[in-house]
């Protein structure tokens, strides 16, 4: 189901952004511009696929990472993206929908890290920059939980 771009719900304020750092290779750095992927600032919000969830989509682009020669900045491929998130929300997460630039989109069931790491991850991926750029993540979040609530950090308003 395509989602529309909307205005963030009243309770955020302002509409939400992602940092933009993406994982890209195994080892790599989560630095913003450390990896020629990003999310674009402005989270698109709408009705998730189930009854009593929302989705909030991230857009991916490409960019021009900091220091393009290195391991990082030379990678090809987007294996996952990881969201700082609150850990002890993790049954607040219906799904992850993900959608390759020019491709359906399918819903991933959530993964985290270790307890008290506060990772939320969309994995696997597997993404060309081709995919990649012009592609979504969406977070599918219950109704009972708020963006701003579920993603931590100290800007509010934004997903890390």
């Amino acid at each position: 189901m395509p989602l529309s771009r909307q205005k963030a719900p009243p309770e955020l304020n302002a509409p939400p952004r992602l940092a933009n750092h993406l994982t890209t290779v195994r080892s790599c750095e989560t630095a913003e511009l450390a990896t020629p992927f990003a999310a674009l600032p402005i989270i698109d919000v709408g009705p998730g696929p189930s009854k009593g969830t929302t989705a909030f989509c991230f857009n991916l682009t490409l960019v021009s990472p900091t220091n393009p020669g290195s391991k990082c900045g030379r990678s090809s491929g987007l294996l996952k993206a990881e969201f700082y998130a609150d850990d002890k929300q993790r049954r607040k997460v219906n799904s992850i929908g993900v959608q390759p630039a020019g491709g359906a989109m399918r819903y991933l069931s959530a993964t985290w890290g270790a307890v008290g790491e506060n990772t939320l991850k969309a994995t696997p991926l597997n993404w060309s920059k081709a995919q990649a750029n012009g592609g979504r993540i969406c977070l599918v979040l219950y109704d009972t939980v708020t963006l701003d609530s579920f993603c931590m950090g100290n800007e509010l308003d934004t997903c890390w």
